[in-house]
């Protein structure tokens, strides 16, 4: 099975998030037949280097300053994620990988990949680029391998894609291929049936070129997975 997360945005937060609830995916379960079910999680938390350390806040107009500081934002961003207790978490404009979210999930019984941008924005005003990440609950998932897909499009693809020279893009892609845990610690998913976790964030260009890229950055993300689920 495949799972693909990806964009929703958060530019402020309340003291105390409001909590949602998580609706079941599977309406019509095949009678007899055992299913092992998974929360999952997907956030994209506004990259600090896109909002908060910037003197304009990334033009974030309708937050006030306070709302827009990582030091406010990071364990309201911590707790909105736990709250949930979520088996796997996918993140996009996370450029607090290693000095924050990993450390911290770690904690709480969390293993993560990581896939920076190559050419982050956020490098502009700081030393962390921003990027995408995915965390698994040890005790119900194990990581088994992980893939970055850095998205390279002709230069002609914003056209009529007959170029045939290449450029690479800014965006990433994610691939995590996981083990499944039972209930006594061990791996119950081996051989022919991985789960493949994966998520991105795509180019963001609202125009019509940005939906050709986006349609072929998708594109080349599935043909990962299809490649990795075969593998």
């Amino acid at each position: 099975c495949v799972l693909i997360f990806g964009v929703i945005k958060c530019s402020g937060l309340r003291e105390k998030p409001i909590q949602r609830r998580f609706r079941p995916l599977l309406r019509n379960p095949v009678p007899n037949t055992h299913y092992e079910t998974f929360r999952v999680l997907q956030f994209n938390i506004l990259a600090d280097g896109l909002s908060g350390l910037r003197s304009d806040r990334g033009a974030f107009s309708r937050a006030i300053p306070e709302a827009m500081a990582w030091e406010t934002r990071k364990y309201q961003l911590l707790h909105e994620i736990l709250q949930y207790d979520p088996d796997c978490i996918t993140l996009q404009e996370c450029d607090h990988y290693y000095d924050f979210f990993l450390p911290k999930l770690t904690t709480f019984g969390y293993d993560g990949v990581y896939a920076p941008k190559p050419a982050s924005a956020c490098l502009e005003v700081s030393e962390n680029s921003d990027g995408c990440a995915i965390f698994v609950k040890r005790s119900r998932l194990r990581i088994a391998s992980s893939e970055t897909v850095t998205y390279a499009l002709s230069k002609g693809s914003g056209d009529d894609g007959s170029s045939t020279l290449v450029m690479a893009m800014n965006q990433v892609g994610l691939i995590v291929t996981c083990d499944v845990i039972g209930n006594s610690g061990g791996v119950i998913n081996r051989g022919d049936n991985p789960l493949v976790v994966s998520t991105t964030h795509l180019k963001a260009k609202k125009s019509e070129m940005g939906e050709r890229y986006r349609d072929k950055e998708v594109n080349q993300l599935l043909q990962s997975i299809n490649k990795t689920m075969r593998a």
